[in-house]
Formats: structure tokens, C-alpha cells, sequence
């Protein structure tokens, strides 16, 4: 450790001129509760925090917190807020104990779920049909916008922690009791340590899509690798440079870095078949959540405060309907023209032949879908942030490339 350095603020650890660390706790911010238990990220990359105590807005600068008093939810202050999740409209959805979920609109606006009988809210995702899943300690239910969905009997676990999709707009759910899949024909399939190669302690904490379409697995046994068919591949601190058995979360950056949050003082990152740890600043412990932020920067959630750290790394992996094996690459054709980028929204595209154009946001949700002809103007209703725009040729010809909305 090179320096310490005490600011106003927040405290800030040098640990090599490529890295460092940023403390953020109750005595050194505003942050609500040192007690973190979640983080989410809107398109304009603010930080939703997720605590004991509240729940804390951070845009890099200023910290804006929401508790009984200001929230309209009389419960936030005293409840543990267990999930939170920014929906494709920017909507946060917060979950909390004792059956809470609210919505809320970012202004004034909150609305409250709570009657419809969740237990401990611990997960809450969005598929690319726009469906909100909510994973809580009774089961799991989904929310199309007017109608919830109880997909109790059919899971075969009545604790789901954890929720993710892939393209074939399968639902994977963690539980205590393994990993269940519902397909998009509503038949599920489970896999535990008796029927499966997962971990012999097969109790599910962390999800995360790979690039390729196979699943990774955090569970309280270890960190599995899975090909979403029949092969799993397992690490442990036994067999591999993890520090501790229970991974808690996980993220994957766009260069395939998985980055995993351990239960004890330190995070992992697994790069060219290669475990890392990595310790957190002070006396932080109990790494709970880890997510990457559009800038590359990796936020955690810890039982001691929210960490934040700056590797100059990669950003997130930004997940496209098709599987593209050769990374993110730019426009190539010389026939297809797009322009401005950045852009307010007001976007030309031209090309030989007609083509479907599709945006999708940095955690995989399709936000428009359109066929135009060989001359298109689209005008995306988008806040500012980071996307990924995609074209299909008539030809089967696919292209893709960031698009930024200022």
C-alpha cells in the first residue's frame, strides 16, 4: 500500500498506479447504512444503493437518500432493503423484508406491492419482453405491467435469491435448493448436486450470463462454469486461487472477466483460466454484491460499506440477442451507413438493402425493434447513457456497435 489519503468525503486507498480503491461509509459519506446488501446501476450510470436502513442515490459526486420520511414508505428506514433493480423505463424497483416491494419513478411516485404476499424480496429482474421476475422467499412471481403470475407449484424451491435470462428467453433461478430453469414453454428443469455436476453445496447466491451464452454460477460451495447443457466446471478454494467458498455475486466484463464477490475480505476476478484475489480496502468484510459500471468500474456491496474499485479494467458485458463470438465490433460494412453517434436520438441509417434495426441496453434488455427499409430515420425516445445498436442486413448480414445517447 503506496498511501492513505483521509478526504472529506470519502476514503481512498492508491494500491498501484493502475488501481485503487474508494471507501464509502455512514461516517465518511452519506451513505444510509454501512450494512450494503445490493447495488444497481440506470443508464446514466447512477448508483442505487441498496442498505439496512434506506436506500441511497449516488451519481459520482452527491449522495441523495431515501428513507421513511421521504419516501412515502413508512417501513424504509426500519426494513432491510434486500434487492434493487433499475427497470428498462428507469423505474427502481426496491425489495425489502417482511413482503415489501416498491417501484419507484425517480421523482415522486412510489408504488407499493406489498399486498400481493412476498416473503423477503432478495431478487428482481427484467426479461427482454419487458416482464418484471421477483424472486422472494415464498417463490417467485412475475409481473407483466397489470397481471402478477404466481410460479408457485413449478419451481421446486420455495427460495429464490437470484434471477437471470438468456436468448432463448429461458429463466434461470437460484435457490437454497440448486439452480431451476423455465423454458419458454413454461417447463422447468432443476439441477442440484444429485442430479448435476454444481457444487456439493448446491445453495445458489450469484448468476451471470458468460459472452457465449453459458451460465455462471455463484453457490455457498463454490463457482461453477456451466454450458447451460451438461458440462460443469467447478472452482473452489480448494482447486483453485478463490479465497473462500461462497460466492455471493458475480459480474462479467466485456473482455470475459468474471469478477466475483467472496464472502470474506477480498474479491476474485477469473481471467485466462486463472483465479485472482483481491483484498478489500481496510477492515471491510463480507462482500455481499459486485457490479461493473459503464465507466469499467467495479462497485461492491459489504456488510463494512460500499467499496468502489478502479482497475482501469473493462466495462460491462453488454448482451445482444444473438451471440456474436468474436466480441463487440464496430459498423464494418462499407454499404451501411449510421449517423450521428453520439446522438439525441435522432439517428440516420443507410445501406443497399433493407434490414431489422434493434437497440438493446447494457444489461441485455431490447428496448426497440424495427424493420425499416434501405433509408431509415429513427428517433429513439432514450435517456443519455450507453447502448448497443444492431442491424440485420436482408442478406442474414449482422453488424453491431455502440450507440450513445446524450
Amino acid at each position: 500500500m503506496k498511501f492513505l489519503l483521509l478526504i472529506s468525503s470519502f476514503l481512498l486507498i492508491g494500491l498501484s498506479s493502475q488501481s485503487q480503491w474508494t471507501a464509502y461509509t455512514t461516517s465518511s459519506s452519506d451513505l444510509p447504512d454501512n450494512s450494503v446488501q445490493d447495488i444497481a446501476i440506470d443508464s446514466s450510470n447512477v448508483l442505487w444503493v441498496a442498505t439496512q436502513q434506506g436506500l441511497g442515490k449516488f451519481d459520482s459526486t452527491n449522495w441523495t437518500v431515501y428513507v421513511d420520511t421521504n419516501s412515502g414508505i413508512p417501513e424504509l428506514s426500519y426494513n432491510t432493503c434486500y434487492s434493487v433493480f433499475v427497470d428498462k423505463d428507469e423505474f427502481v424497483w426496491l425489495g425489502m423484508d417482511d413482503g415489501y416491494l416498491v417501484k419507484f419513478d425517480q421523482d415522486t411516485t412510489w408504488t407499493d406491492y406489498s399486498t400481493e404476499g412476498f416473503g423477503e424480496v432478495y431478487a428482481i429482474n427484467q426479461d427482454a419482453d419487458g416482464e418484471i421476475w421477483v424472486g422472494h422467499s415464498f417463490g417467485l412471481k412475475s409481473f407483466d405491467g397489470t397481471t402478477w403470475t404466481d410460479h408457485n407449484p413449478g419451481i421446486h424451491s420455495d427460495f429464490v435469491e437470484v434471477i437471470e435470462f438468456d436468448q432463448y428467453k429461458n429463466v434461470w433461478c437460484g435457490t437454497k435448493d440448486g439452480l431451476a430453469k423455465r423454458d419458454s414453454n413454461g417447463v422447468w428443469t432443476s439441477y442440484d448436486r444429485n442430479n448435476s455436476g454444481i457444487t456439493s453445496n448446491d445453495w445458489v447466491e450469484a448468476l451471470h450470463r458468460g459472452l457465449d451464452d453459458s451460465l455462471w454460477v455463484g453457490t455457498r460451495g463454490g463457482a461453477c462454469h456451466f454450458d447451460t447443457d451438461t458440462t460443469w466446471r467447478i472452482y473452489t478454494s480448494s482447486n483453485s486461487g478463490l479465497w473462500a467458498d461462497e460466492i455471493r455475486g458475480l459480474d462479467v466484463a466485456a473482455d470475459s472477466t468474471v469478477w466475483a464477490a467472496n464472502d470474506g475480505a477480498s474479491i476474485a476476478k477469473f481471467k485466462a483460466g486463472v483465479w485472482t484475489k483481491i483484498n478489500l480496502p481496510f477492515n471491510f468484510s463480507f462482500a455481499d454484491e459486485i457490479l461493473i459500471d459503464h465507466n469499467g468500474v467495479k462497485w461492491v456491496a459489504t456488510q463494512s460499506g460500499l467499496a468502489k474499485y478502479e482497475d482501469g479494467g473493462a466495462g460491462p458485458m453488454l448482451f445482444l440477442p444473438t451471440v456474436i463470438s468474436n466480441g463487440l465490433p464496430e459498423f464494418t460494412s462499407e454499404s451501411l451507413k449510421f449517423y450521428p453517434n453520439p446522438s439525441t436520438g435522432n439517428i440516420s441509417i443507410q445501406n443497399e438493402n433493407s434490414m431489422t434495426i434493434k437497440v438493446i441496453d447494457g444489461r441485455g434488455r431490447l428496448l426497440f425493434s424495427s424493420e425499416v427499409g434501405a433509408f431509415a430515420e429513427l428517433n429513439l425516445d432514450l435517456k443519455p447513457g450507453l447502448y448497443h445498436i444492431e442491424a440485420i442486413d436482408a442478406d442474414g448480414s449482422f453488424f453491431q456497435s455502440k450507440l450513445v445517447i446524450q
